[in-house]
């Protein structure tokens, strides 16, 4: 009876994900099959750092786009928060 159990839980935990991962393998064209193999090498990302600095340069102005508009925010809400507390004051001060 134990065995039995040790071998069910060895086709759930190893023999069907293993099976599952080289479907999946297989359907996507992941898997390297002889005579598939590409010729080469792919070429890189960037060739240049240009691609990279003009990469920067967008994260840079979409960070400060951000901030400014993030400050612009801070501002109106202390100025609301401003409004608020003199208005509360004005309120107690007067009888």
């Amino acid at each position: 009876m134990g065995v039995a159990i040790m071998d069910g839980v060895g086709v759930l935990c190893f023999i069907v994900p293993g099976v599952i991962a080289y479907a999946v393998d297989f359907t996507s064209g992941t898997i390297y099959l002889p005579g598939t193999a590409r010729q080469g090498m792919r070429p890189p990302l960037h060739d240049t750092g240009a691609d990279l600095k003009a990469a920067g340069r967008d994260v840079a102005d979409d960070l400060r786009t951000s901030g400014q508009a993030a400050a612009k925010e801070l501002k109106s809400l202390g100025r609301d928060a401003a409004e608020s507390i003199r208005t509360a004051v004005q309120g107690n001060a007067a009888p």
